[in-house]
């Protein structure tokens, strides 16, 4: 009389999602002494990376900075002292200070905030919620393909339920995101686009 063996880990394993050529190189790699050391200040590495970041982004604006003003003095000494004699001063050139920034283009007359708020916090939820739907039919590929393996039919059929109803869901956000994207580039455009067309005809003196 045969007994009826249970299947190890150890053979199921070539079957799982997870398992390949290359896994006992990552596995020695996470279970390394060093590794679990760095592990423990991953707080501290976090913090080192985001302020090495800043500091690289300061460091880079301000070499931009000085290059324009380098670039900005050669080109007035480059100008000839009588073109600079022919020059209106009636009305002054606006300068840097004057121009619009990037968000107040965005922002529409009257208001605080940019244009498509709303739908930047859609865009915003839809995008986690995208993410999370990922990681949750992951999830669910792993439970079907375990479940098959170790002939557990009820988390298999679980599974093959659940999954069409993620996919569809996936499809629904992914549409939704998209158009929430085209929706706010459009409202973009158009507050720019009239911010930019009042200031250049306001101050017009038109022929009569």
């Amino acid at each position: 009389m045969t007994s009826k063996v249970t299947p190890g880990r150890e053979l199921v394993a070539p079957h799982l999602p997870i398992h390949g050529r290359g896994t006992w190189v990552v596995k020695a790699l996470l279970l390394h002494p060093s590794f679990q050391k760095v592990a423990r200040q991953w707080k501290f590495l976090f913090v080192l990376l985001v302020a090495a970041s800043i500091s690289a982004l300061r460091a880079i604006h301000r070499k931009r900075s000085q290059q324009q003003a380098i670039a900005n003095t050669a080109l007035a000494e480059q100008a000839p002292s009588s073109s600079r004699k022919r020059r209106p001063s009636k009305k002054a050139k606006p300068s840097k200070k004057d121009r619009p920034g990037f968000l107040e283009l965005l922002r529409p007359e009257g208001s605080r905030f940019v244009a498509g708020g709303p739908e930047i916090a859609t865009l915003v939820v839809t995008s986690g919620l995208n993410a999370w739907l990922m990681l949750y039919k992951a999830w669910l590929m792993r439970e079907f393909v375990t479940g098959q393996n170790l002939g557990l039919w009820r988390q298999w059929l679980k599974a093959l339920a659940k999954f069409p109803l993620a996919t569809l869901a996936g499809a629904l956000l992914s549409q939704m995101s998209k158009y929430t994207q085209a929706r706010v580039s459009l409202l973009w455009r158009r507050t720019a686009t009239r911010r930019l067309m009042r200031g250049y005809f306001s101050d017009m003196n038109y022929y009569k």
